[in-house]
């Protein structure tokens, strides 16, 4: 049973005991529906909802790409600076082509 509050559009999510129960589509749809932004859901026309539909997801991805490249230079990073911080703790010298080798 979908219970559905008017005001913001918003599905009721069933509580479930188990993660194959959070899993199920029955749990699943209304919680991806409930994440939408309130102005979208509104939305009564169907090609204006999908076009913001589809605007809304490709930012939302766009945004994770630049996310993970971000955290991905911030890995090497710290990686180069622990490894070059090893290197001058323990007295070895390295040069700087053979760290950035490893990439």
């Amino acid at each position: 049973m979908v219970v559905v509050i008017f005001l913001y559009r918003t599905l009721a999510v069933p509580r479930t005991r188990t993660t194959l129960g959070d899993r199920s589509f029955a749990v699943a749809g209304p919680r991806v529906w409930n994440s939408l932004p309130a102005a979208i859901r509104l939305i009564t026309s169907y090609e204006q909802f999908s076009q913001y539909l589809k605007s809304h997801l490709f930012r939302a991805y766009k945004l994770q790409r630049i996310v993970t490249r971000l955290l991905c230079a911030m890995q090497i990073l710290l990686f180069t600076y622990l490894l070059t911080y090893s290197q001058m703790y323990t007295g070895m010298s390295g040069s700087r082509e053979r760290v950035c080798s490893t990439y």
